[in-house]
């Protein structure tokens, strides 16, 4: 499973940066409006670890920031301003289309009373 959440990072990337972007020193960055316990201070959150990870596997620096306000952070993803979106639901990018979603399932929420 982590393998294919690995693919699907890249595939996001693949399909979202701009052609003649360079990994050099560049920081790749993936934002979210979700905290605790997917983003934590110490990121050592899912999102935090995964998104990490995944990028280290191919020698790229990469983080996420985490806004209050869930519409700023898809706001900034598809206008460029942060280079990517992370962990959102199907059917977001009706509203913004410069996001493009994978369809790759990286967990289940389960909604209990």
């Amino acid at each position: 499973m982590f393998n294919n959440i690995i693919a699907a990072v890249f595939v996001v990337l693949a399909v979202t940066l701009p052609p003649q972007m360079s990994f050099g020193a560049e920081k790749i960055y993936l934002n979210t409006g979700i905290r605790d316990p997917f983003t934590t201070e110490n990121k050592a959150g899912f999102i935090d670890l995964i998104v990490k990870e995944a990028f280290s596997r191919v020698g790229v620096d990469a983080g996420v920031i985490v806004y209050q306000d869930s519409a700023k952070s898809l706001a900034n993803a598809n206008t460029g301003i942060d280079d990517g979106a992370a962990l959102r639901v199907e059917g977001l990018e009706k509203k913004f289309p410069n996001l493009i979603r994978v369809p790759e399932k990286l967990m289940d929420n389960d909604f209990v009373a």
